[in-house]
């Protein structure tokens, strides 16, 4: 013994049921496309510039380092003989450390876009 569930529909008294034709019900589904993305590399020609010259930075310190290698270091009375090893390398590799490269990392140039004569004056 089931019970069965009746639904009340409201029919409309004029309408013939018999004869009115039967349309597909239809849902309206909105698509939203999504727009396309444009993604700009965010470094310039002038951040890679600064990037490469910290670059040469830090290879002319480590060359610069390199120099200091010896048979022998350091003299008997117990000073360097390269200052170039123990000064100007360790100098050059803190600058192209520590400043060049995070320079040319965060340093936003303006990308200028191109203008007409029109728009200048």
């Amino acid at each position: 013994m089931t019970a069965k569930k009746t639904k009340k529909v409201q029919i409309d008294k004029g309408a013939n049921l018999a004869t009115a034709p039967k349309q597909p019900i239809r849902h309206t589904v909105k698509v939203q496309r999504k727009k396309a993305t444009i993604w700009d590399f965010p470094l310039n020609q002038k951040n890679l510039i600064w990037a490469g010259v910290g670059l040469l930075v830090i290879i002319a310190g480590y060359l610069f380092m390199a120099t200091g290698i010896t048979d022998e270091p350091a003299l008997p009375n117990g000073t360097w003989n390269n200052p170039m090893a123990i000064t100007v390398a360790p100098i050059l590799l803190v600058i192209g450390y520590c400043v060049l490269i995070p320079f040319a990392i965060l340093k936003l140039f303006n990308k200028q876009e191109k203008t007409t004569d029109n728009q200048a004056e």
